[in-house]
């Protein structure tokens, strides 16, 4: 501002000393014009500016409870009975749910969540009836519920800790980090040394031929029980077809696998299942289920004749020359 007022002087007096040959009008204008040029220039200078308020969007903040509805929830290992018991406890005391089972209405949305996550009215619906444990999927499941306006101040999961994803933690904490929503567990069920083991279907051929072989593979999932002696059977039904004993090692998945011949056509179910260890709670994922369809004739598949064979088939049905026929009378 003092170098503004500084320059303005500066300007008068030197318009005034040099423009004495100049009429009184135009010496007048000539300074008008150089002032305001000059307080342009002193304008963008001071970069003039206008504080405005902005008010920051309004975020509604809720915590997220999600429920372990898995069969491994069943286990009566705890003073209430179950683990799913002692979950509806917990809420029923942390003021969550009412003691009839109805969530309170407020800043809390209740889950359950097995293989994926799915919302909670009720506390009375939680049956642990759930195939299998996906955290990594539930918990995305969980926080991609959120509005665009909404956060989480906490994400608490009720659970034993049954986890068959096999998803690295490190994964799952990253996409926590992005919604700013801390994980709190709470842990159910007695403190010791888990042990199970777990079949799924890895590979299968889903059809063969009449008296063809066919390979099933099948991956077994270890807990607890490394270096381990374990029998796994093939069975048809009621009908064990093959049997193998693998030595478990420190890997947590051991792979095995099945040929099966079938004679005569038809679709056959095989099971594949691991003897229980023992001390082993959980004997529900023991038994994995695949189908094979034998057939005995080729599957028919449609394709428009190329261009090259209709020619040739033109060409072979055209009538032949005068020189043939005189050949052959």
């Amino acid at each position: 501002m003092i170098l503004g007022v500084v320059l303005f002087a500066a300007t008068i007096a030197i318009y005034l000393r040099v423009s004495i040959s100049l009429d009184r009008p135009r010496r007048m204008a000539l300074l008008g014009f150089c002032l305001l040029g000059l307080a342009l220039v002193l304008a963008l200078l001071l970069q003039p500016s206008r504080l405005e308020e902005i008010p920051p969007p309004i975020t509604h903040r809720v915590v997220l409870v999600g429920v372990d509805d898995s069969r491994s929830m069943a286990q009566s290992d705890v003073d209430q009975g179950t683990r799913a018991q002692a979950a509806r406890t917990l809420l029923v005391e942390s003021g969550i749910t009412e003691p009839g089972g109805a969530a309170v209405r407020g800043k809390v949305r209740l889950f359950k969540f097995a293989e994926d996550a799915a919302p909670l009215a009720n506390a009375t619906q939680l049956d642990a009836s759930g195939a299998t444990t996906r955290m990594h999927r539930s918990i995305a499941t969980m926080l991609g519920s959120l509005a665009v306006n909404e956060g989480a101040r906490a994400l608490v999961l009720l659970s034993d800790g049954h986890d068959f994803e096999l998803t690295n933690p490190a994964k799952t904490g990253f996409l926590a980090r992005q919604r700013q929503a801390p994980i709190h567990a709470v842990a159910l069920g007695q403190q010791g040394k888990v042990r199970d083991a777990s079949v799924r279907i890895t590979s299968y051929q889903p059809y063969t031929y009449v008296k063809q072989k066919a390979r099933i593979g099948a991956a077994l999932r270890l807990i607890g029980c490394e270096l381990e002696s374990l029998q796994v059977e093939f069975a048809r039904g009621d009908q064990v077809m093959q049997t193998k004993r693998l030595q478990a090692v420190e890997e947590p998945e051991v792979q095995v696998s099945f040929e099966v011949m079938e004679p005569v056509v038809g679709q056959y179910e095989y099971e594949v299942r691991v003897r229980p260890l023992d001390g082993e709670k959980d004997t529900e994922n023991h038994r994995a289920l695949t189908y094979l369809n034998v057939i005995d004739q080729q599957i028919q598949v449609l394709s428009r004749p190329s261009t090259a064979s209709r020619s040739s088939r033109k060409r072979s049905t055209t009538r032949p020359s005068r020189t043939s026929r005189g050949a052959r009378r």
